[in-house]
């Protein structure tokens, strides 16, 4: 039996559709192309995971892939020697062990965070925003973390990649479900227009720090960098990077759910202050000593992942999944899979990944590689760069809760605001709290200041 003849010609209209739906697996078609929407561990592991030979491929995407990146981005190549050969590369450089290689920047970053929301709380986004970005390129090219959210350079790389993730949205552009639009020329297509132009733009900016990264390499300069482990390696030279994660849009839930959860923001810092003390600002050394914190895994901001693409004719349980299929995994079903973390999965509670002595257990360890969700993908299209993304998180959530007190901010009345955690935009691949929500940061105790003041100064890093 076919996926059509069992479920009929369903029309995907919004990620919303994907992410209120409960069925272990489901057919639709997309703007005419068959889909499979997978809503359980079980099935991911079976098809992505057991049958990845299969269900590694991405479906077609011409503006993001072809046009914007000219096939030179990991997440959206095809299934193939060539992403195989990136694949190898960028294992290398960005394996477990050569992460740590990257702490340093990510202290750093964490320092310069909790100085910006201490001065401008109420500019929490683009603080998160910002040091996303600099310690994204801090470890792509070795550049010292940016304490200046408006560097030129930064603002152009941060827009670039906003604007190719955006493209690579489902429904976003006509041409992905009508193929044929991308043979009208530029002339009368702004879209292509705008696409070549991200191209140029793009090419032009990363091939220049590029160039950076080899002068600074043959004056001697060591620092560790993705790049320059690129340069060194004559196999691996040519290969670039220019994902961006969406680590700062973790670090907002984070945000609001210790303003909600008060009591588990005080485990938290009750751990972080009797192993780290407060005459020194927590480290990515502490990780091991601070289980608690590494439990707060938080809520899920995604309602789907990049979508996979079968390479060929296949059947499960049954039914026929044609070849050219897209596979999308439904993130949020997963990380509030009943089977999975109990029947009470949708609620957040980090004892669900300790024991009773506080020790760390593999909850959900082999449906996650032992994350505890199911953000960073399956099989072998995990994300490459999942050890940088859980340590780069890992210590600004520690320094934030080593410097402050998170609560709701004051409404216009003088209350304290009310926040609704189940109210979030969705764009359809992330999910993230209401933009309008307030918070305060209030120092734990006196004196951070100065502390926060003589790491960055001892760094040379100062105020913008």
């Amino acid at each position: 039996m076919s996926w059509t003849e069992k479920y009929g010609n369903i029309e995907f209209q919004t990620s919303q559709t994907v992410r209120t739906t409960t069925s272990p697996f489901f057919f639709l078609k997309i703007g005419g192309r068959p889909a499979l929407v997978i809503g359980t561990h079980k099935v991911a592991i079976d098809l992505l995971e057991k049958r990845g030979a299969i269900y590694s491929d991405r479906p077609t995407n011409i503006v993001a892939k072809e046009i914007m990146t000219r096939n030179q981005v990991i997440v959206f190549s095809m299934h193939d020697d060539s992403w195989r050969r990136l694949r190898k590369a960028s294992h290398i450089v960005l394996n477990h062990e050569k992460a740590r290689d990257y702490h340093q920047f990510q202290n750093l970053e964490a320092v310069l965070l909790v100085k910006d929301l201490n001065e401008t709380p109420e500019l929490y986004i683009r603080h998160l925003h910002r040091a996303t970005t600099s310690s994204l390129i801090s470890t792509l090219y070795g550049f010292p973390p940016c304490p200046n959210p408006f560097n030129p350079i930064y603002v152009l790389i941060s827009e670039l990649m906003d604007t190719v993730l955006d493209a690579a949205a489902p429904g976003r552009y006509l041409v992905e479900y009508f193929p044929f639009l991308r043979y009208l020329p530029s002339s009368i297509c702004s879209w292509k227009r705008h696409a070549e132009s991200v191209f140029i733009r793009a090419d032009a900016l990363f091939k220049d720090l590029y160039k950076q990264v080899e002068k600074r390499l043959e004056a001697g300069d060591k620092t560790p960098s993705v790049t320059s482990s690129l340069i060194q390696d004559p196999i691996h030279k040519e290969l670039t990077f220019q994902e961006r994660p969406q680590t700062w849009i973790q670090m907002i839930w984070f945000i609001l759910s210790m303003a909600v959860y008060p009591d588990i923001q005080s485990k938290a810092q009750a751990q972080i202050d009797n192993i780290v003390g407060r005459e020194r600002l927590p480290n990515l050394e502490d990780f091991e000593r601070l289980p608690y914190v590494q439990a707060l895994k938080l809520k899920a901001n995604q309602a789907t992942g990049f979508p996979h693409a079968s390479s060929q004719d296949d059947y499960y349980e049954g039914y026929l999944i044609p070849k050219g299929t897209d596979i999308i995994v439904n993130v949020w079903a997963l990380n509030h899979d009943e089977n999975v973390y109990g029947p009470d999965a949708a609620a957040f509670r980090p004892e669900r990944y300790l024991d009773e002595s506080g020790e760390l257990i593999p909850t959900a360890g082999r449906e996650t590689k032992d994350e505890g969700h199911t953000m960073f993908g399956f099989g072998r299209r995990i994300c490459v760069g999942r050890h940088v993304a859980v340590s780069s998180m890992f210590i600004q959530v520690t320094c934030i809760l080593w410097c402050f007190n998170i609560t709701p901010a004051d409404d216009e009345t003088g209350k304290p605001m009310s926040i609704d955690e189940n109210e979030f935009l969705d764009n359809g691949l992330t999910i993230r709290p209401l933009p309008t929500i307030r918070y305060k940061f209030t120092p734990r105790f006196p004196g951070i200041e100065g502390i926060l003041k003589d790491v960055l100064e001892s760094n040379g890093l100062t105020h913008p």
